[in-house]
């Protein structure tokens, strides 16, 4: 099944407690795990995530962008 061209992402809202979420050390997991925290209005905490190359490269892309780490 192919992916659509646009794939909307909606923010959580009217969340009282954080969400806490644990990723596999797998970079490519990881990578998207900071993706979607990055689009989260409200702070993340990733554990267990794989601090590899790769994902220095898009901790380091989400900061240019403005996303706070």
């Amino acid at each position: 099944m192919a992916l659509p061209d646009c794939l909307e992402v909606i923010p959580l809202g009217g969340l009282k407690q954080p969400v806490c979420v644990t990723v596999p050390g797998s970079k490519s997991l990881t990578n998207r795990a900071l993706a979607l925290a990055a689009l989260r209005r409200r702070p993340s905490e990733l554990r267990g995530a794989l601090w590899s190359e790769d994902t220095q490269v898009m901790t380091d892309c989400l900061r240019r962008v403005g996303v706070s780490t």
